[in-house]
């Protein structure tokens, strides 16, 4: 009996003062409730992207204005995309963990820096979308994180979700392609489905990934949105890649 009231007394104790909650960037347990579970010290340090390209959120000096060198050349086909963080250090493995050791325990916090990014960007969606895998490709890894993604901010933000688009065609992985392979592997690469094209008519969609590289792919997904009725397409994705695309 004794022990039995211990543990229910271990049990109240944590239940108000949380242990075993680690940091979701640096796995430093956490000795209080801490925002978004990130340590005082990874706050103080994550790369937070303050100043982007107008156009495509590449990350850029604190005084530059206007686009990119590559959205001067490229016609994406959403209207603008944003990024929480540059893809770099506790992010790149944090994100990592996620899509390659399938810690999907990671993806609810990961949304909540989404919403909060979302929160103060000033533009209104009537929709979330997400970067479908093919079914082959998903059945491989298990789990489609840009959904779970897209699940959990829809969820945080009252916006609905759509599941409008499949991947039809089953691209070679984009990591070691250049921007115009890139363009070419995902070329007709989604389709809307017949019976949700009504859904999507004149709605604005915004498209959720966990990595901006190049565009090519939410460039791609956004023209097929657009072709099937969609008004306008943003981006927003966890981390955007370093390299001047």
């Amino acid at each position: 009996m004794k022990n039995m009231f211990k543990k229910l007394k271990n049990y109240l104790l944590d239940l108000i003062f949380p242990k075993h909650i680690k940091c979701i960037f640096c796995g430093d347990e956490l000795n209080e409730k801490a925002k978004l579970d990130t340590c005082t010290k990874c706050q103080n340090s994550l790369p937070l992207i303050s100043t982007c390209c107008d156009r495509c959120g590449l990350p850029v000096p604190y005084d530059f204005v206007g686009v990119c060198q590559q959205c001067k050349r490229q016609n994406y086909n959403f209207e603008t995309a944003r990024s929480v963080f540059s893809y770099t250090g506790k992010v790149m493995s944090l994100v990592r963990k996620v899509k390659f050791r399938s810690k999907k325990v990671f993806i609810p916090k990961m949304a909540e820096y989404l919403h909060a990014y979302l929160t103060e960007w000033n533009i209104k969606v009537d929709l979330i979308a997400f970067v479908p895998m093919h079914p082959k490709r998903e059945k491989e890894r298990g789990f489609n994180q840009s959904k779970l993604l897209a699940e959990e901010l829809s969820r945080l933000s009252n916006i609905p979700i759509t599941y409008c688009v499949n991947k039809i065609k089953n691209t070679l992985n984009q990591r070691d392609l250049s921007f115009q392979k890139r363009q070419e592997n995902i070329l007709d690469a989604f389709k809307v489905k017949k019976e949700n094209k009504s859904e999507i008519k004149n709605k604005t969609i915004l498209i959720i990934d966990d990595v901006f590289t190049t565009g090519a792919t939410t460039s791609e997904l956004s023209k097929t949105l657009k072709q099937s009725g969609a008004k306008a397409c943003y981006v927003l994705t966890f981390a955007h890649t370093l390299l001047d695309h």
